[in-house]
C-alpha cells in the first residue's frame, strides 16, 4: 500500500548537488498515496545534528504525499560566555542546538550555522522550539537571551524567504511569554497548543490582539487530545481555516499512532476532504509509515524469500548471512552480529545486523539501486536519542539491538567506493552522505522482492512484545496474532517531478 522513493542525500554541498541530479529521475509516486493515508504526513522531531539534515530531508521528500519537509529544532540559550566563546560568539549568551540541557564540554551545531543549513527544508516548515533555563516570566528582562534570538532570525529569514521556507515560533518563542514577545520577530508565528495550560484558552479560536500569532495547532500526543480539538466550535477551532497542517506529538509506538490516525478519521468523518495532519516523529521516516499502514501480505507472500548466498574468503562458520553484488564484485556479509563488506581483497565493518537481504533494480540510474534489509540493527533516531545531549545523532556508535529491522539504500558502486575508501565512516549510518539508511520497525526476518520496480518489505512481526523482545527506546509494534508475515511497498517508478 506504501509508496514511497528513497533518494541518496549527504550532509555536503557534493552530496547535495548528487541528489538533485537525481530526482528528475528517482521521483516517488508516494502522492498517489491511498485514500486512508491522505491527510497524514510528519514532522522530523529534535533532528538537531545538522550532518542529519540533507540525509533526513531526501527521505521526507519521498515519504510524504506531498512532498513537503517538515521539522523542528531547538534552540537551546546557554548562559556560559566561554562555552559560548568555544562556540564561535562574542556574547555571553548563545543559541545552540539541543533539546535536552546542553553538556558544557560537548560541542553543537548553532544559531549562526542556520542560513547555510536551511536549504536543506526547502519548500517546508521549520519549527524553532526554544529551550530557555531561566524563569520565562523574566524572559522579556533578558536582553541577551532576546538579542540572540534577534540575530537569529535576522539570519535566518533572507535564506527562508528565498527558498519557500516557514519558519515556527515554539516554546520559549512562543508569544504567550510575555508582552515583549507579542508582535515580536514578525512574520514569523507560533504553534499553539491546547489544554496543557500553555497557551491562552481564547486563543484556540480567537484571532483579537496577539491571539492572531497563533497559526499552527500543535496538539499533545494521544487520541485524547484530538477528540478534544475536534470538540471546539467550530471544530479544530480556528485552525480549521488556516492552509498549515495539524500537528501531534510524540507519539512513537504503532499503538499510538494508529490510535491517533483512526481517532482523527472518525472525527472528521463526513466532513469533506480532510484537513492536513503531522505527526510529529523522532524515528526514521519509514518506522513511521511501517507504524501507520503496515498490513498481513497475501498468503502467497508469506513465505521468505531464500537468501543469495557467495562464498567468501572468511570462514563459513563465521558467516551467518550474505548476499554477492555482481556487477561491482561486492560481498556484503554479517558474522552474527556486525556487517562487514568484501571487495577487491578488501574487508571492512559497514555496520550492524544478521538475517541479511537484498534486492536490486538494475533500470534506475546512474548504476542501479541496492536496496537491502537487517535484524538486529540499531535505531539512530528515537525520542531518548534525538533528544539527549550526547553523544550527538552522528556521533553515536551502533551496538546490535534485538529485533530492530533497519534498511540501506544506495548504489553498488556508492557502496563499494565508500567501504575501500579507509578514512570513511561505517556505510550503514543514519547520517552517511552516500547511502540512505535507517530503522524501520521491530521484528525479524525481514526480506525485500521486486516485481518490477516496486519493492515488497515483508517481515516476521512480533508474536508477543515486552521489555525482552522489543527495544523500548525505539519504539514498539503491536502483537500480531496467528501465522503470516506482514510489510509494505517501496514503490521506485521513476517519474518527472
Amino acid at each position: 500500500k506504501l509508496q514511497f522513493l528513497y533518494l541518496i542525500g549527504g550532509a555536503s554541498a557534493m552530496a547535495r548537488g548528487w541528489a538533485a541530479c537525481l530526482v528528475a529521475a528517482w521521483a516517488a509516486c508516494a502522492a498517489a498515496g491511498d485514500a486512508d493515508e491522505e491527510p497524514f504526513g510528519y514532522q522530523l522531531h529534535s533532528y538537531n545534528d545538522m550532518r542529519q539534515w540533507d540525509v533526513v530531508a531526501a527521505k521526507a521528500r519521498f515519504t510524504t504525499a506531498t512532498g513537503a519537509v517538515h521539522t523542528k529544532i531547538d534552540p537551546h540559550y546557554v548562559l556560559n560566555r566561554s562555552f559560548c566563546a568555544r562556540h564561535g560568539f562574542s556574547t555571553a549568551g548563545c543559541l545552540v542546538f539541543s533539546h535536552d540541557a546542553p553538556d558544557m564540554g560537548a560541542t553543537y551545531n548553532t544559531s549562526k550555522q542556520l542560513p547555510a543549513a536551511l536549504p536543506a527544508f526547502a519548500h517546508g516548515t521549520v519549527a524553532l522550539c526554544g529551550k530557555y533555563g531561566g524563569i520565562a516570566p523574566l524572559l522579556c528582562w533578558d536582553k541577551w537571551f532576546l538579542d540572540a534570538v534577534d540575530d537569529m532570525l535576522k539570519a535566518a529569514t533572507p535564506v527562508a524567504m528565498q527558498h519557500n521556507i516557514t519558519l515556527l515560533l515554539d516554546g520559549a518563542l512562543s508569544p504567550k511569554n510575555g508582552a515583549c514577545l507579542h508582535g515580536r520577530w514578525e512574520p514569523w508565528n507560533s504553534t499553539y497548543t491546547p489544554g496543557l495550560g500553555r497557551d491562552p484558552p481564547e486563543a484556540a479560536t480567537s484571532d483579537a490582539d496577539y491571539y492572531r500569532r497563533y497559526e499552527v495547532l500543535n496538539m499533545e500526543c494521544c487520541g485524547d487530545s484530538v477528540k478534544a480539538a475536534a470538540a471546539l466550535n467550530p471544530p479544530f477551532g480556528k485552525f480549521a481555516a488556516r492552509r498549515a497542517p495539524y500537528q501531534l506529538w510524540e507519539p512513537m509506538g504503532e499503538a499510538a499512532i494508529r490510535s491517533v490516525r483512526d481517532v482523527y478519521l472518525n472525527a472528521t468523518a463526513g466532513a469533506g476532504a480532510r484537513h492536513p495532519f503531522l505527526f510529529a516523529i523522532n524515528q526514521d521516516p519509514l518506522a513511521w509509515r511501517n507504524y501507520l499502514a503496515s498490513e498481513a501480505v497475501a498468503p502467497e507472500s508469506r513465505r521468505r524469500p531464500p537468501p543469495l548466498q557467495h562464498p567468501l574468503a572468511a570462514p563459513a562458520e563465521e558467516v551467518e548471512s550474505s548476499f554477492h553484488v555482481a556487477s561491482v564484485n561486492l560481498t556484503v556479509w554479517s558474522n552474527g552480529s556486525w556487517v562487514f563488506a568484501t571487495s577487491d581483497g578488501v574487508t571492512r565493518p559497514i555496520g550492524v545486523g544478521t538475517q541479511l537481504r537484498a534486492a536490486a533494480v538494475a533500470s534506475l540510474p546512474p548504476n542501479g539501486t541496492l536496496l537491502f534489509t537487517a535484524t538486529n540493527g540499531y535505531c539512530y533516531n528515537s525520542e531518548m536519542y534525538n533528544k539527549r545531549p550526547h553523544p550527538r545523532q552522528c556521533d553515536q556508535t551502533p551496538v546490535p539491538q534485538l529485533n530492530v529491522m533497519t534498511y540501506t539504500l544506495t548504489t553498488p558502486e556508492a557502496l563499494k567506493g565508500h567501504m575501500l575508501n579507509p578514512s570513511a565512516p561505517l556505510a550503514m549510518h543514519a547520517c552517511n552522505a552516500a547511502v540512505l539508511h535507517g530503522a524501520f520497525g521491530i521484528g525479524s526476518a525481514p526480506a525485500p522482492s521486486l516485481s518490477g520496480t516496486r519493492v515488497h518489505i515483508t517481515y516476521e512481526p512480533l508474536r508477543e512484545v515486552n521489555s525482552t523482545t522489543c527495544p523500548q527506546v525505539c519504539g514498539c509494534p503491536e502483537p500480531r496474532s496467528g501465522e503470516g508475515r506482514w510489510g509494505f511497498a517501496v514503490d521506485l517508478t521513476a517519474r518527472a517531478m
